[in-house]
């Protein structure tokens, strides 16, 4: 019966008014609400499950890196999406993988390939793991590189919004200016970067959209 009440007034919505809905949806019920969406009918079911690739939100290093091995080997799933939303930690099996194959490195590769060509948010929070006592850096993890950083604009010409949550630069070692991170060509009103120094009690800020 529910079902039934909702079928009319869902199916006389434009196609192109789904996008717009899905937009607006906070963060951490998109995915669940375009579920429900898709079991409505047949016909809203080929317009709104689409859109779950458009909003991706990963919220663990295992979903993560599954969805993102899959981005790296079928070419027509990377156009389709426009927010990436990756919360990691960074797990002991990872660390010794040889190659490596953390979910910063692995976003990086995707990105370089050209294989995200209309994002226009990319989200990044690291959890646990990716530094020893909140201090010292796990070495040759969480850095993107030089390369990555230069070559994002081009790669991802919409991007507009860049969220790095937990990223931290060493006392000893800095990298975050000399990688040109801060020189990326993105409206500085949606750049947001934070917690060079780790910041335990502020560690849930943007994990709370995702909850």
């Amino acid at each position: 019966m529910v079902t039934e009440q909702l079928e009319g007034p869902l199916n006389n919505l434009l196609p192109e008014i789904y996008p717009i809905i899905a937009a607006h949806l906070p963060l951490h019920a998109t995915p669940s609400t375009l579920l429900a969406l898709g079991l409505t009918n047949h016909r809203i079911s080929e317009i709104a499950l689409p859109l779950i690739h458009s909003r991706l939100i990963l919220k663990n290093e295992e979903a993560a890196q599954l969805v993102l091995q899959k981005l790296a080997t079928d070419p027509l799933l990377g156009p389709f999406v426009r927010e990436l939303h990756v919360l990691s930690n960074l797990s002991q099996e990872t660390r010794t993988h040889d190659p490596p194959s953390d979910v910063v490195r692995r976003v990086s590769d995707i990105i370089l390939k050209g294989s995200l060509p209309f994002l226009h948010t990319l989200a990044l929070h690291l959890g646990y793991g990716w530094y020893y006592d909140d201090q010292n850096v796990v070495e040759g993890f969480g850095r993107p590189g030089k390369e990555f950083w230069s070559q994002i604009k081009e790669k991802c010409p919409r991007l507009k919004a860049l969220i790095l949550d937990g990223f931290e630069d060493d006392q000893n070692e800095p990298w975050i200016e000399d990688s040109g991170l801060l020189h990326v060509p993105v409206c500085i009103a949606h750049l947001n970067i934070t917690k060079f120094l780790m910041c335990a009690a502020g560690n849930h800020q943007f994990l709370d959209l995702y909850q």
